[in-house]
């Protein structure tokens, strides 16, 4: 694998403003855009913890799941570039939904005195799904394109996080009364 396949593998799963930046190079828009697609992300996520979260996937958790897999398949046909960054906004609200109502449930479940040894736990898992996806991604940009890894890679993560967080529910929050 060439050095510009690295880069781009190892930024678009590291989870910073850099992916957005690689992702939105590759498709040909100026840099001169970050700071308003950075200004944008920040908004959304301010967006999404005022958002009922946990009663919003208790109640529609398959149709955001579908929502967030619609947006990254439309992603991959169209052409125009606002319309990318429009479609790309689905997802990055829909993870961010995810992030949030896993922190929810991690909140919820975790005592006080065993945070640091689960903290330190989750961590390591982390890593070594970082390093399990790098080398995933780097198989599938071998045999296929960048834009084939843009498409697989979300779909499979919001297929994935639905499930877990369908699990979660189910087994964390289901004899809570009063949603938020």
């Amino acid at each position: 694998m060439d050095h510009y396949s690295f880069r781009h593998v190892t930024n678009v799963y590291t989870n910073s403003f850099s992916d957005v930046a690689i992702i939105f190079l590759d498709l040909g828009h100026s840099d001169q855009i970050f700071l308003g697609l950075y200004l944008l992300f920040q908004v959304l996520t301010i967006v999404v913890y005022k958002i009922p979260v946990l009663k919003w996937f208790t109640k529609y958790l398959p149709i955001i799941s579908v929502l967030g897999i619609v947006s990254v398949i439309v992603m991959y046909f169209i052409t125009n570039k606002w319309a990318i960054v429009l479609f790309y906004c689905i997802p990055v609200v829909i993870v961010f939904m995810f992030k949030y109502f896993l922190d929810l449930a991690y909140n919820t479940k975790v005592k006080e005195d065993n945070i640091s040894a689960l903290t330190s736990l989750i961590s390591t898992i982390m890593r070594g799904f970082g390093a399990a996806t790098l080398l995933v991604a780097s198989v599938i940009i071998k045999f296929f394109t960048l834009k084939i890894l843009y498409l697989i890679f979300p779909i499979i993560s919001i297929g994935a996080a639905a499930l877990l967080s369908r699990k979660i529910i189910k087994s964390v929050f289901h004899n809570i009364s009063k949603v938020r």
